[in-house]
């Protein structure tokens, strides 16, 4: 700190003084005199003294905040004596969120201003450690008899859950028709974890009506086939097209089948003799 006296030009001395500035830390803790000296053209000197306190720092001190994850919800700040303010990245009030401070190392500095307006510091380091990235493969749409099938997703190791989904499997059966949402959690070896989803469709197999055509005779005439939805395939002995022609298929009982698939791919089949 700067001293000043009038008339200028004189001489400052005592503990911590270099010229016209005062240095509390060489002068160090406690109460020092200050002698300002001065002697005018004539010859005469004269001297004024000040004393001035160096305070000791108050002691100050910020409990160790633990390492978390990004997505490890806010942490309560602590320093000592209690009335500070915290700041840092990420720090708003007494109040840490990692989430908003982002992955990565931070300093986190909590300061105190004593009764003297003496101020002390303390900081610590907390690091926000990233949430494992997640690839889940997106699972195809399928059909409610579709077998069971395998889920994808990296890294290895997570856990998928959901309607339908045994162990790391889907089965549409089980699932039902509809719409669902299948999870995978994974947690790395920071203890972070971090899920993802996808949807999978499970389509209703098409409702098939094939009218039981009538027992005809060798020689008749050709039957018409006839099933709903329109635009499936009738196959069996003597079958062309939507026609049973039963000289073709000969004397004895024969197996009609009637196979239709919808928009989703889903197929369904009826079978008449």
């Amino acid at each position: 700190m700067s001293l000043s006296a009038t008339p200028s030009g004189g001489t400052f001395i005592g503990p911590g003084v270099s010229g016209s500035s005062f240095d509390p830390t060489v002068a160090g803790i406690g109460v020092h005199s200050i002698i300002y000296s001065y002697t005018d053209n004539n010859g005469c000197s004269n001297t004024t003294s000040q004393d001035i306190e160096v305070f000791v720092l108050p002691t100050v001190s910020m409990t160790d905040p633990i390492d978390i994850c990004e997505n490890g919800g806010i942490i309560s700040l602590i320093g000592t004596p209690g009335g500070g303010t915290f700041s840092g990245t990420g720090v708003s009030g007494d109040i840490f969120d990692p989430a908003a401070a982002g992955a990565g190392i931070h300093s986190l500095t909590y300061e105190f201003t004593d009764s003297n307006g003496c101020t002390g510091t303390a900081s610590q380091d907390i690091e926000v450690y990233p949430l494992p990235t997640l690839n889940f493969t997106d699972p195809t749409d399928a059909c409610l008899d579709d077998p069971a099938f395998a889920l994808q997703a990296t890294p290895l190791g997570g856990t998928f859950s959901g309607t339908g989904v045994i162990g790391s499997t889907f089965d549409p059966s089980i699932a039902g028709i509809g719409t669902h949402i299948i999870t995978y959690t994974y947690t790395d070896g920071q203890g972070c974890t971090n899920s993802t989803t996808q949807d999978i469709e499970v389509f209703n197999l098409p409702v098939i009506n094939f009218f039981n055509p009538a027992d005809v005779c060798f020689n008749g005439a050709n039957v018409i086939l006839i099933a709903t939805p329109n635009g499936g395939t009738f196959s069996g002995p003597g079958v062309s097209g939507n026609q049973f022609d039963p000289e073709v298929a000969g004397v004895g009982v024969h197996t009609i089948t009637y196979t239709f698939s919808s928009s989703s791919g889903c197929t369904a089949t009826e079978v008449h003799t």
